[in-house]
């Protein structure tokens, strides 16, 4: 699920209502804001992607499963994570029924900039936006400040 517009507070009520819609609700809701916390993200990704052995609680992957990883601010990623998030969301949606070799959990992501525009301007990889807009949201922009 792709959530576009808005503010982080109101995509972070739309990821919040899809968990708790889906039949994964009873599973945990993690949110990584990837403006804050990239490198965590990118290192749990490629912890997973390389299958380095079952990973620690502090790995936002694994608390995660069988639940929903909502992604606030993925068009502010840099080319490498995005790399690692596309392979993550590629061995996702490969897998088979019933296959528990990958993470199972649903995915949800969050951004100010519609990640197509990004593409356009080379700064987003048109196969991750493929991967992540499946199902859209978009929220109202940001009201401008100054006078009428």
């Amino acid at each position: 699920m792709l959530i576009v517009g808005g503010t982080d507070s109101g995509r972070s009520e739309v990821a919040q209502a899809f968990h708790a819609s889906s039949p994964l609700k009873l599973g945990a809701l993690i949110r990584i804001d990837c403006a804050i916390d990239e490198g965590t993200l990118s290192e749990a990704l490629q912890h997973w992607l390389t299958r380095a052995g079952r990973m620690d609680a502090a790995n936002p992957l694994w608390p995660a499963e069988r639940g929903t990883l909502y992604l606030e601010s993925v068009d502010g990623l840099s080319p490498g994570s995005q790399q690692l998030l596309l392979a993550f969301v590629h061995r996702c949606s490969s897998l088979s029924p019933g296959d528990e070799s990958g993470w199972l959990g649903r995915l949800a992501a969050g951004c100010d900039e519609d990640p197509w525009d990004l593409v356009a301007q080379g700064r987003f990889l048109a196969g991750l936006a493929d991967g992540l807009d499946k199902i859209r949201v978009e929220l109202n922009p940001r009201r401008q400040g100054g006078a009428a």
